[in-house]
């Protein structure tokens, strides 16, 4: 199951008007939703809130891409959700990670391709050029399946069967891909400090 921002209960994913190449939907929207099933809906009504829940109760796995804290103030974070449900698996995309100093900042992808420095390679040396496709997007929901997946295989293994809580940036699953270390200030240093450290 999925839960993304802006909401839209009337008209839903608008990458379904992209074009209309596949019977009347988008390529892109086809080749990023095969086979996936749509509910919208408006968690904070009621009658809504009780479907989501219901559906919760049944999932291995929530993603989520709300807008900072969002899912902490609709119940939906891992930290709410995982007492009732303990085997239940939660996914965060952000763009600049739920506790970084950026994360109530907006997240899109071309800025995501521009901070982590993607436009430095593409286009010519007098215009960059940003990636034809939604590169940053894809390349956090590629960290997203992995974890995913690793998480599913460790909660088999557990005989807890306990879930877990997976968080994703798209700017550090980027800068990861155009492989340059990730350096964060720290205080008062004088030069950078590698993340984690």
């Amino acid at each position: 199951m999925a839960l993304s921002r802006p909401n839209r209960p009337k008209v839903g994913d608008f990458a379904r008007n992209y074009d209309t190449r596949v019977n009347g939907l988008s390529s892109h929207f086809v080749w990023t939703n095969q086979s996936k099933e749509s509910r919208a809906l408006e968690v904070k009504t009621p009658g809504d809130r009780r479907i989501l829940m219901r559906l919760v109760s049944r999932t291995d796995v929530l993603v989520q891409n709300l807008a900072s804290g969002a899912s902490a103030r609709l119940g939906l974070s891992f930290a709410d959700l995982s007492e009732k449900h303990p085997s239940l698996i939660v996914c965060n995309i952000s763009g600049y990670r739920p506790d970084g100093p950026y994360r109530a900042k907006k997240a899109y992808d071309i800025l995501i391709q521009s901070e982590a420095r993607l436009l430095s390679i593409t286009g010519t040396a007098t215009e960059p050029a940003k990636v034809g496709i939604s590169i940053a997007d894809i390349c956090a929901g590629s960290y997203a399946y992995s974890n995913i997946l690793a998480a599913l295989f460790e909660r088999e293994k557990d005989p807890e069967r306990r879930g877990r809580n997976i968080d994703i940036s798209m700017l550090e699953s980027m800068v990861e891909w155009m492989e340059f270390p990730m350096y964060y200030t720290h205080g008062d240093q004088p030069g950078p400090t590698p993340a984690g450290a």
